[in-house]
C-alpha cells in the first residue's frame, strides 16, 4: 500500500512539474513573441514626421546611388562626384548637398545626366508627385559661393524647379522645342529669375515673376506655398529670406499639352542645370551650389510655421 502511495504521489509530482514547466515555456514563448513583434513592428514603422509634413532631409547622411530609393534621395548627373555630401558649408547640423558640374563633363546627347548635377525626390515620399488642384508648402535653404562667375545672360543655370512628371501635365516636347518646367529658378548674368508656365496653347507661353539680385557667399532661405491648376485656381507664393517677392494667385500655373497621358503633378528638384553650356559661350569651367533643409509640407501649414522651422534649423546662419 505505501509503495503504491508513493507511485501516486511521484504521478502527481511529475504532472505538477510538467505543468509548471508547460505554463513557464508559454510565458517564456509569449513574452518572446511579444518582443519579436514589438522589434518587427518598430523596424517597419517609417521615419515619424511632423503632423502636417510630408518630407524632410537635412543631408547629415551621405546621398545614396539612385538604387537606394528608401532615402528619398534619386540623382542625376555625369559622374559620381557630381552630388556629394559636404561639410564645407551648413544651414544646420554641420553638412549639406553640394552640386559640383564640370564644363568638361557637359554632354547635351545625354539629356538625363549630361546638362546637369540635380536631386529629385525618389517615388516614396507621399510628396514626390504634387497633386494638381492641392496646396503645398515648400521650404529650402541655398547656398551660391563667392566665388561663383556670372556667365553670359543667354548661357543661364536652372539651380531648382518644378519639373512635370512623365507624360503628365507640364511636360515640354523636345522634338518641336515647346514648353519646358512649369515653374522655376533660373540664375542670369548677375541676377536670380523666377518664372512660371501658364495654361496657354501648347505651353510656349513663359511669364516671369520676379527678377531679384544674386546673393553669394551666404545663404538664401526660401518658402513656397504652391497649387497646380489649369485653370484660374492656382497659386505661387515665395518669399525669400522673410520677404514676398511673388505672390501670383488665382492664376494658371500648369500647362496642358496635346500629347500628355495622364495628370501627374510636377516634382521638386535642386542644384544646376545648365543646358546651353556646349551650344553658346562661356565664362565658366565650373557650377557649384549648396542646399540644405528641404521640407514640404501640405495645406494645413502657413508661412509662419514654415518660418519658424527654418529660422529654427539656420539659427547660427541668420
Amino acid at each position: 500500500m505505501k509503495t503504491k502511495r508513493s507511485a501516486i504521489s511521484v504521478r502527481l509530482l511529475e504532472q505538477k512539474i510538467f505543468s509548471l514547466l508547460t505554463l513557464v515555456s508559454f510565458l517564456f514563448f509569449f513574452s518572446c513573441q511579444k518582443e519579436m513583434v514589438g522589434n518587427i513592428i518598430q523596424k517597419s514603422s517609417p521615419s515619424s514626421l511632423e503632423k502636417g509634413i510630408l518630407f524632410y532631409s537635412d543631408f547629415e547622411s551621405d546621398i545614396p546611388s539612385p538604387s537606394a530609393p528608401i532615402t528619398g534621395w534619386s540623382q542625376q548627373g555625369p559622374n559620381a562626384d557630381a552630388v556629394k555630401i559636404s561639410e564645407e558649408q551648413a544651414y544646420s547640423g554641420s553638412k549639406s548637398v553640394k552640386f559640383t558640374f564640370n564644363y568638361n563633363d557637359w554632354d547635351g546627347n545625354n539629356i538625363v545626366n549630361g546638362k546637369r548635377a540635380e536631386i529629385l525626390m525618389s517615388p516614396n515620399p507621399v510628396c514626390q508627385k504634387l497633386v494638381l488642384g492641392k496646396v503645398y508648402w515648400v521650404g529650402f535653404s541655398s547656398f551660391i559661393p563667392n566665388d561663383w562667375v556670372n556667365d553670359y545672360k543667354n548661357n543661364f543655370d536652372i539651380i531648382w524647379q518644378f519639373h512635370s512628371s512623365k507624360n503628365g501635365p507640364g511636360e515640354g516636347n523636345p522634338l518641336e522645342k515647346t514648353g519646358g518646367p512649369p515653374m522655376y529658378a533660373v540664375v542670369s548674368n548677375d541676377s536670380i529669375k523666377i518664372y512660371v508656365r501658364p495654361n496657354i496653347q501648347n505651353g510656349t507661353y513663359l511669364k516671369k515673376l520676379a527678377t531679384i539680385p544674386l546673393i553669394k557667399g551666404e545663404w538664401d532661405k526660401w518658402i513656397v506655398q504652391v497649387k497646380f491648376d489649369y485653370n484660374n485656381d492656382g497659386l505661387f507664393q515665395l518669399w525669400q529670406n522673410d520677404s514676398l517677392i511673388v505672390s501670383y494667385l488665382n492664376q494658371s500655373t500648369i500647362y496642358h499639352t496635346d500629347w500628355q497621358k495622364n495628370e501627374d503633378g510636377p516634382y521638386i528638384k535642386f542644384g544646376i542645370y545648365k543646358p546651353q553650356w556646349g551650344y553658346v559661350p562661356t565664362k565658366v569651367k565650373q557650377r557649384v551650389i549648396y542646399y540644405d533643409d528641404i521640407i514640404v509640407g501640405d495645406s494645413t501649414n502657413s508661412y509662419d510655421t514654415f518660418q519658424n522651422k527654418l529660422n529654427k534649423n539656420g539659427k547660427d546662419h541668420l
